[in-house]
This record gives C-alpha cells, structure tokens and sequence, in this order.
C-alpha cells in the first residue's frame, strides 16, 4: 500500500477512495480514536508486549512509563519518517492535533469516556471519580502545548515539510508520479514526482535498528546502500526553525540512514 498510498490512488479492503480521483485521497497515520503515533511507536519498542496491541485488556498494562533516550531518539525518527510519507504523498494527507509535538495519551486506546480499558480504570473528575494524574481521562484527553518545545525539532520537521509541499506544484499537481521499493528490500521506497517546473526524488529508508541490548537500548542503526546513487540539489529542513533550503550544488547519495530520509530536486 506504500506506493499507491503514495500516488494517491490506494482503495483498500474499506474501499476508501473509490472514485480513483488523486484529490479524494486522504492519508493519515493517527486519527482521533486508537493509539496515538507516540503511544503505538512506544509500544513497539517491545515486540513481545506489542504482540496484543490491538487488545484494550492488555496492552495498556504494559505501556512504558519510562523509556531511554536511545529509545526516545528513535521514536522521534520514526515519527519524522511518517510525517514524510503523509504530507508530501498525493492527495490529501490528514494530522491528528498533538502528532507534531508527539502527543500521547499515556498509552489509553480509546479515550473518549472514563471506564476500564487496557486493564486499567480510568476516572473523570468531572463525573464523579478522583482525580488522579496518571489515570485521570480529561488530562489524557488534555493536549500539551508545551511539548511543541520539548520536541521541537519533531515539530519543526513537520513544519518543513508542509512549506516543502506548498512550494511546489509537483506534490499537489504533478504530470508524473513514480514509487518503487528499491532493490527488492523491504522499507526502501523511492518516489518521484514532477510537474512542468520541478521534479522531487525522495528516498525513504524504513528499515529500524538492528541491534540493542539487555535493556533494549538502541545500540546500532542500518544504513540501505544504493545500486544506484542518485542525485541531486539537497533539500534541508532545518530542525531548529522549520526552514527549508535547497542546495545549489548537486549531491550524490549513495546510502540512506534507517529510518530516515533524502529529498533531491533535480
């Protein structure tokens, strides 16, 4: 579904977008109910807790208080990631509030009433229950502006990446769109588009870290070499204000970090 989610014309087994038309596609990440893309990255970090992800009476039971900064840093580049594929995709890409600064929800899937979900009972101040912090649904439910500082350059990124997709017609009306996985490796996907003025390659590295320790600390992270190196003006988001800068010489790019990735304009 990557390469057509993409090209803007994915109809998957819910039949959305069966009018085939680029515009009516509407890629997300996170919407208002389930996990938030925080939540479900922090999770993940522990494969043999996130088996049940999907199961409200155990899943919330497990959810990390506390992860290490390994960790952290590699949830931030997984969010980053998603960011690129939602905004700068055809069609219509679709933020959830609090997904630029990595809102969570401290792990609840389903916070729209105060009841017992994921093994734990979650009380409301305003319908009878003590209010207590970590449990408290109208605090999970609250959005934490101050996290637009703490994980500023999450926000920034996406930031960019919006200015990114408004100055170019090549994202939102393009004469040509291409998207492939690269070399037949899982999680390497090249994209392409153009329009009568610009053309965008943007490489996206999926793959995540291949190693960690005891304490499931991110120790290594994989880089996907390229056959073919390709080339380009680099384009930039810098993390500490947004900004977007286009090089003025042509780059060659032969390998991409994991889970990360490159944009070029030819």
């Amino acid at each position: 579904y990557i390469n057509s989610g993409l090209k803007g014309t994915v109809i998957a087994k819910n039949n959305r977008n069966k009018t085939g038309i680029t515009g009516h596609a509407l890629h997300y990440i996170e919407c208002h109910d389930n996990f938030t893309l925080y939540d479900k990255l922090v999770y993940s970090l522990n494969l043999a807790e996130t088996k049940q992800a999907d199961s409200a009476n155990s899943i919330a039971t497990a959810y990390p208080q506390n992860i290490s900064n390994e960790e952290l840093n590699l949830v931030k580049s997984q969010n980053k990631l998603a960011a690129a594929f939602i905004i700068l995709s055809q069609g219509t890409p679709f933020i959830n509030g609090g997904q630029e600064f990595m809102r969570s929800k401290k792990g609840n899937p389903d916070s729209y009433s105060a009841d017992t979900k994921g093994g734990v009972t979650w009380t409301s101040r305003y319908n009878g229950g003590t209010y207590v912090s970590s449990t408290d649904i109208d605090d999970v439910n609250t959005v934490d502006f101050s996290l637009k500082t703490t994980y500023s350059d999450v926000y920034n990124i996406y930031k960019g990446l919006i200015s990114l997709r408004k100055l170019s017609k090549a994202f939102t009306a393009p004469t040509k769109i291409t998207s492939k996985k690269l070399d037949s490796t899982s999680g390497v996907t090249k994209y392409e588009v153009s329009n009568d003025a610009d053309t965008f390659i943007i490489l996206f590295n999926a793959n995540p870290y291949v190693a960690a320790d005891s304490d499931n600390d991110i120790l290594e992270y994989s880089s996907h070499t390229l056959k073919e190196p390709e080339s380009g003006k680099l384009v930039s988001i810098d993390e500490t204000n947004g900004t977007v800068t286009i090089d003025t010489v042509v780059t060659t790019i032969s390998a991409i970090p994991a889970t990360s990735f490159v944009i070029l304009k030819k």
